[in-house]
């Protein structure tokens, strides 16, 4: 199991040109796994992904931190260099 650090910036791979995975991921089906993603285009820490998903529709930390999950463990995000 990969270990999410909360205090880490994220962002998505810039290789992920996958679909296949992407959709196994949950990422077409789930809102909140899609706005997550959409917001990993820059860095963000739990926190901050919080802070910029409650500017448009608010979403509990637990499930930003099980989507969080879901894109690391599927190898869709890592760290971000800044990090």
């Amino acid at each position: 199991m990969t270990l999410l650090l909360p205090s880490a910036a994220y962002i998505r791979k810039h290789r992920v040109a996958d679909l296949d995975k992407l959709r196994s991921a949950g990422v077409f089906r789930s809102l909140t796994l899609r706005k997550v993603w959409d917001l990993l285009e820059t860095p963000h820490t739990l926190e901050s992904l919080q802070r910029a998903a409650d500017n448009e529709v608010p979403i509990d930390r637990y499930r930003i931190e099980q989507c969080m999950k879901r894109l690391l463990e599927t190898d869709l995000i890592e760290l971000s260099p800044d990090s």
